[in-house]
């Protein structure tokens, strides 16, 4: 049985090399044609998939788009994914423009939807900048609508499914701030952090930040803010060895007896432990000497009152 799967999984591999080696001498001639991106969509839009690295098709891109990239739309078939709802006018406007330094993961907040309903208060500042998440849940469903939302209007742009992949695979960073309040606010501003640098390449014509090059801008981003200090001071308090009470010396005498609890003779006392104990009496006549008792012939308990 196992070598029959093994067989399978060659002749699988053997298929997949073939075809890779097959791309040069089966190019697919796309002729010319119309396209509106609503009802006729050409036939390049259905060529299958490709299979080069993804900081390739983003230089691609840049070479063969405008700077401000296409005009935007909001027509995509965001229901199909159930994320009907979650994006804001201003998200599809910034999210179409891969130069853009307005594009916010708040914009993709659902419960800012309902700021469009009252957006005549002011007009678009208060949609722009959208309110902060309340949890971590809440973050990472925007997050999902905004890659989402990226795959519908650019689909050679991997840059948002970068971001959330490195999240998803570093548990949303939990080894730095799953100790700290509002971590959601940190993971939003490094989310919008990493937007701006990836506007800034796309205007550069530089590659995009992948999910490996990911951690060294999470530590630099993280470690200039003042919540890493607190991270540090609770990491080395678990490490911390608790404070050991000092063992008191041991003293020969039966604290029973000198309470009027002990019944047995003189010289026939002993500990648990079979050591002799004497009955005197047990009273502290030195505070920083825990050994100095008054040893009197007489119990504690009557003597001492």
């Amino acid at each position: 049985m196992k070598r029959g799967q093994a067989e399978k999984f060659k002749d699988a591999e053997d298929k997949l090399t073939s075809n890779r080696q097959d791309l040069g001498l089966t190019a697919t001639d796309v002729k010319a044609g119309i396209d509106d991106r609503w009802a006729r969509l050409h036939d390049g839009r259905f060529l299958g998939g490709a299979g080069c690295s993804a900081t390739t098709l983003w230089l691609t891109a840049r070479e063969r788009i405008e700077l401000e990239g296409h005009p935007p739309i909001s027509t995509y078939d965001m229901a199909c994914m159930g994320l009907a709802g979650y994006i804001t006018s201003r998200g599809w406007i910034e999210l179409a423009n891969p130069a853009s330094t307005k594009l916010s993961i708040r914009l993709f907040n659902i419960n800012n939807i309902t700021t469009r309903q009252s957006s005549s208060r002011t007009s678009g500042d208060a949609e722009a900048e959208g309110d902060d998440f309340t949890d971590l849940s809440e973050f990472q469903l925007a997050l999902r609508a905004m890659r989402s939302a990226m795959m519908m209007v650019m689909p050679w742009n991997f840059s948002i499914a970068a971001l959330e992949g490195f999240l998803i695979n570093s548990r949303y960073c939990r080894e730095d701030i799953g100790a700290l309040d509002k971590q959601a606010q940190i993971l939003t501003q490094f989310c919008d952090y990493i937007t701006k640098e990836n506007s800034s390449r796309w205007r550069n014509k530089e590659s995009f930040i992948t999910a490996g090059e990911m951690r060294s801008f999470w530590n630099a981003f993280f470690l200039a803010r003042p919540q890493s200090q607190l991270t540090k001071k609770k990491t080395a308090s678990k490490f911390t060895k608790p404070a050991t009470k000092e063992k008191t010396a041991f003293v020969d005498i039966c604290f029973h007896w000198n309470r009027g609890l002990c019944n047995r003779a003189a010289g026939a006392c002993t500990s648990r432990l079979g050591t002799p104990l004497r009955h005197v009496c047990d009273q502290k006549t030195d505070r920083d000497d825990p050994t100095k008792r008054c040893e009197g012939e007489h119990q504690r308990c009557v003597f001492h009152k």
